[in-house]
């Protein structure tokens, strides 16, 4: 991504025939910072948005030391499937490399 603060990471994906709009997945710097400080949970969950686009939303959301919840990583997406899920999963090892760590927890909604 361009013109973005240093450590923020984002991903699109398009139809390589039509050039058209499939995904695009963000997470800030500052939530892959926060990553280091959370509990060993992460929450997994999607809705539909409310816009003439139709599209879903997914995140990944885990838990601080107070109990607030954080978003880590958001998605959109052009539907709920495994496919989409596995893209996105895959976006979170990416840009959290501590998420690997042995004993992280995930959840879907």
């Amino acid at each position: 991504m361009a013109n973005t603060d240093d450590g923020s990471f984002g991903r699109l994906s398009y139809d390589e025939e039509t050039g058209r709009f499939e995904a695009a997945a963000f997470a800030l710097s500052a939530t892959i910072n926060a990553c280091s400080n959370i509990q060993r949970f992460v929450v997994l969950d999607a809705c539909h948005t409310k816009s003439k686009y139709l599209i879903m939303l997914m995140i990944a959301v885990g838990i601080d030391a107070n109990d607030n919840a954080i978003p880590l990583a958001w998605a959109l997406v052009l539907t709920e499937s495994e496919e989409w899920w596995t893209w996105f999963c895959e976006f979170l090892k990416d840009a959290f490399n501590n998420l690997l760590d042995k004993g992280y927890v995930f959840m879907p909604n």
